[in-house]
């Protein structure tokens, strides 16, 4: 009966292991270093041609995806990708931000503006290069998701810039958005739930073996007696 028990034990452990394997690890962030894809990057979708592989600068790996805007005008860029994710989860990424200023001469109005947002069931993110720190990479982490389901992150670069009055002849302002991202993937990864998972289940062992070892050393006759002056 003990070795029965221990076998069914264990085949309990190992269907709980594979459901938070498959639960866990079902659509994680796709090419999140930007390893691969030659003209554009496997994975992610997006508008403007702005985004390019950079094999100068990257926080892991290789290479990076560099956002690259010199602008009179308004030009726009984004890279997206749809994930799923568990609650507890959340989305990290690295950014060297290299350039991000405006020139704008009187008559003119120019903006410029880079972004990243998480959205998702009840949970919208957003994190903001203005008043980020330039020339070094950083790690930038959004809160925890609330729920597990389908989200989306998106990438986002745009430089607004325009005379007000055409007739003066006033010069075109001029914006620089000059950007570096890295590593983007899910924290915790999918593989340490499994690992939380395992080790909370041999802590379960462990206990339900000294419970059954405790109750089996006192005689039925004298059970209250014997376990309570112990």
């Amino acid at each position: 009966m003990k070795a029965l028990s221990r076998v069914t034990f264990c085949w309990g452990l190992f269907f709980i292991v594979l459901a938070a394997s498959s639960r866990t690890g079902y659509a994680d962030i796709v090419n999140g270093g930007f390893e691969s894809g030659q003209f554009y990057f496997d994975g992610w979708s997006g508008s403007g041609s702005n985004f390019y592989i950079d094999s100068s600068h990257a926080s892991e790996g290789s290479r990076s995806a560099l956002i690259d805007i010199d602008a009179r005008a308004c030009e726009d860029a984004t890279l997206v990708q749809e994930f799923s994710a568990n609650a507890g989860q959340s989305l990290s990424f690295d950014c060297l931000l290299q350039q991000l200023w405006v020139i704008d001469p009187p008559n003119t109005a120019a903006s410029a503006s880079l972004v990243v947002t998480v959205v998702g069931p009840d949970f919208f993110g957003l994190w903001s290069a203005d008043g980020f720190p330039q020339g070094e990479w950083a790690t930038n982490t959004f809160p925890a998701f609330p729920s597990t389901g389908d989200y989306t992150v998106s990438i986002e670069a745009r430089a607004d810039a325009h005379i007000l009055d055409p007739s003066q002849g006033t010069q075109f302002p001029l914006v620089r958005i000059q950007a570096n991202f890295d590593n983007v993937q899910l924290v915790p990864e999918p593989s340490t739930f499994v690992l939380i998972g395992i080790g909370a289940m041999g802590v379960l062992f462990r206990v339900w073996g000294r419970r059954r070892l405790s109750l089996s050393s006192c005689p039925a006759r004298s059970f209250y007696v014997r376990c309570l002056d112990r």
